[in-house]
């Protein structure tokens, strides 16, 4: 009740979502970021590599523009981020995130979607000491959800 209540929020608190291909993370987690909107909290939901190719635009674009595009990320009341590691990241996609996970640490929620246990992620991220600051400020003190089962789509063909 406390997640759909969005409690979780005033305290900063990240909530992590674990579960197989089409389990249903995605839209477990676009339904907590919708009644976070009901509230009229600012939230955003995002797939990890478009967050990523977001910056990396930005910084193409203009030092100016980067840094107003990664400061929407860490201020935003709640952030969405989908398909957590699904593919490899660079050293400085490692370097991108934890700017924003660090600064977002105990001020904002962030809602994590993935296929991965946090345990995992410290073998995604190549930096090594970026994976642990990372993965410690997410999953400190965050709700873990775990959806177990088959997929709920049907392949057909």
């Amino acid at each position: 009740m406390e997640l759909a209540s969005c409690n979780y929020i005033p305290h900063a608190r990240n909530i992590i979502i674990i579960g197989p291909t089409g389990a249903g993370k995605s839209y477990l987690a676009q339904a907590l970021g919708q009644s976070a909107c009901r509230r009229l909290l600012p939230t955003r939901y995002i797939q990890l590599s478009d967050l990523l190719d977001e910056l990396k635009m930005a910084r193409e674009k203009s030092m100016e523009t980067f840094y107003r595009v990664r400061k929407a990320f860490t201020k935003v009341r709640v952030l969405i981020i989908d398909e957590w590691l699904l593919f490899p990241i660079t050293e400085e996609d490692a370097q991108l995130l934890l700017w924003i996970i660090d600064r977002r640490h105990s001020h904002q929620s962030t809602i994590i979607a993935s296929q991965y246990e946090p345990a995992e992620w410290l073998d995604q991220i190549p930096i090594p000491v970026a994976a642990e600051a990372i993965t410690d400020r997410l999953a400190a003190q965050a709700y873990k959800i775990i959806i177990r089962g088959n997929t709920s789509k049907r392949l057909v063909g």
